[in-house]
């Protein structure tokens, strides 16, 4: 299949443009929340704990990734998930809507010359993992506040719990290769299908 750079660069370039529009929105018809959040005064203490919580966040995700980059590369160490993992976290934060962070991690292991399918693996089974954590947090989250919470918030609460429910239930599907062994026809093509379906069976082998 031919590829056209230039399309590429203006799909990208209309996704960033999307994000900082959508973001802008975002700022301009909460404006006046916003200012009335920094006309307050600041509580030092409730900054410093936010700072804790959200580096010890931070450095738990590294600390994932580490772990599941560990399994395909005993040689990898600590410190280097530490530095990618904030390298990433940098390009995610200035470049709204990608996922540059990722990029930039895969493209280091393959410098390792770990297998490229391999180093793709440990980014989507880390995203998903973390997804799921996500929901988990807020179905916890949602247990404990329950009988304080309005009908709302119940609902987006089962809705957590049954997107995390679905989520480890499609991992599951995916590292016992239910769905392929069932239906093996489905790896022989050569649709999008096929190909989403040879590279979960490939992240399945890696990590099973």
């Amino acid at each position: 299949m031919k590829k056209h750079p230039v399309r590429a660069l203006l799909v990208n370039a209309a996704l960033v443009a999307l994000a900082f529009g959508l973001l802008g929105l975002v700022i301009w018809k909460n404006r006046g929340q916003i200012h009335e959040i920094f006309g307050r005064k600041l509580d030092l203490r409730l900054i410093a704990l936010a700072f804790a919580v959200y580096f010890t966040s931070l450095s738990l995700t590294f600390l994932r990734w580490y772990w599941l980059v560990r399994v395909i590369e005993p040689t990898f160490k600590l410190r280097h998930a530490t530095l990618l993992g904030y390298i990433g976290n940098v390009f995610n934060l200035v470049i709204p809507g990608a996922v540059g962070g990722d990029l930039i991690k895969a493209a280091y292991l393959i410098r390792m010359r770990i297998n490229k399918t391999q180093a793709i693996a440990s980014m989507v089974l880390d995203r998903i993992l973390g997804l799921l954590g996500l929901f988990l947090l807020a179905g916890v989250a949602g247990v404990v506040a329950w009988p304080m919470a309005t009908v709302e918030v119940r609902r987006l609460v089962v809705i957590a719990w049954v997107l995390f429910a679905a989520g480890a239930l499609g991992l599951t599907a995916v590292f016992t290769q239910a769905l392929t062994r069932r239906f093996p026809g489905l790896l022989s093509g050569h649709g999008r299908i096929s190909m989403i379906l040879n590279e979960l069976r490939a992240m399945s082998a890696t990590y099973r």
